[in-house]
C-alpha cells in the first residue's frame, strides 16, 4: 500500500476520485479487503489504514524533494518492484547470539554447511564482538576457517568497529557488515551511544575495508518501530540510508 501510494502521489495531476485524490488511492485495496464478498463483511473503517500510510507516503515524498543526494534520486525514480528478492541468513549469527548457552563451533560450523546447501546466496557466518559482551559469538575465526565455502555464496560477519574489522580481516573474509540505528533509544541500549557516534565508528571501518577491497553492506534497525520510542519516522531513515551509502555501503539492509 505505501509503494502503491508513493507512485500515485508523485503523478503531477492525480485523478480526482469520488473521495478526493489522495485518499482515493487507498480505495481500491480497502474495498479489495473489507468490499462485500461471499461470507465476509465490508471493514467498517478501511480508510483508516490507508491514512496511516499515505502519511508515511506523503512525509517520504517531502523528503526526496528536498534531499537532493545520489540515493533519494534513485529512489524517488524508481518504477515498479525488484524483480527478485535477496535472501541474506543470519541465523548463525542473529540467531545464535540470542541462545542461553554458547553453541560449538563444530555445531555452528555444521548449521552453516546446511544452510549453504540450501542454495542461498548470503550467510551471515557470526560476529566480531567483545566476547565477554556476547559469548556466543567467540570464536568466528574458527567457524570461518572450518566451513565448506560454496563458490557463488558469500559469507559475510558483523563488524562493529576497527578491532572487530582488525580481527575480520585477519580472518580472511571478503565481506563485512556494518550497523546503525534509526532510534537514538535502541541506539543507547544496544551499542551504548549516540546515532552520530555511531556513525563516527563505523566510517574508519568502512574506509579500511574498501581499501583492503572487502564489501560493506549496511544495516539500519528500527525502520519499522522502536521497542522504547514506538513509530520512527521515514525521513531520518532515509538520511541514515544516504549516509551509509556515501560511506560505501553497496547494500542498505532496512
Amino acid at each position: 500500500e505505501l509503494w502503491r501510494a508513493l507512485q500515485s502521489l508523485r503523478q503531477p495531476n492525480p485523478p480526482q476520485r469520488r473521495r478526493g485524490a489522495e485518499t482515493a488511492l487507498f480505495a481500491g485495496a480497502g474495498e479489495q479487503r473489507g468490499g462485500r464478498r461471499a461470507g465476509h463483511e465490508r471493514d467498517p473503517a478501511p480508510h483508516r489504514r490507508g491514512t496511516r500510510q499515505q502519511g508515511r507516503a506523503r512525509e517520504y515524498l517531502r523528503f526526496t524533494e528536498t534531499a537532493r543526494t545520489p540515493l533519494a534520486e534513485g529512489l524517488r525514480t524508481m518504477d515498479g518492484l525488484p524483480k527478485f528478492v535477496k535472501l541474506v541468513e543470519v541465523g548463525p549469527r542473529d540467531g545464535l547470539q540470542n541462545e542461553q548457552v554458547a553453541v560449538s563451533v563444530a555445531d555452528r560450523v555444521a548449521l552453516i554447511d546446511r544452510l549453504s546447501a540450501t542454495g542461498l546466496k548470503s550467510i551471515e557466518v557470526g560476529s566480531f564482538v567483545n566476547p565477554k559482551l556476547v559469548p556466543q559469538m567467540a570464536h568466528t575465526d574458527a567457524v570461518l576457517s572450518q566451513i565448506q565455502a560454496k563458490t557463488g555464496v558469500s559469507y559475510p560477519v558483523l563488524v562493529p568497529n576497527m578491532k572487530g574489522f582488525q580481527e575480520a580481516r585477519a580472518a580472511g573474509v571478503t565481506e563485512i557488515a556494518v550497523f546503525i540505528a534509526a532510534s537514538e533509544s535502541f541506539s543507547h541500549k544496544n551499542i551504548n551511544c549516540s546515532i552520530a557516534d555511531s556513525l563516527a565508528r563505523i566510517g574508519p571501518v568502512c574506509k579500511a575495508a574498501l581499501k583492503d577491497q572487502i564489501r560493506v553492506r549496511g544495516y539500519i534497525s528500527c525502520v519499522l518501530g522502536c521497542p522504547y520510542e514506538g513509530d520512527v519516522a521515514c525521513s531520518p531513515i532515509a538520511v541514515l540510508a544516504a549516509h551509509l551509502k556515501a560511506l560505501g555501503c553497496y547494500e542498505v539492509s532496512l
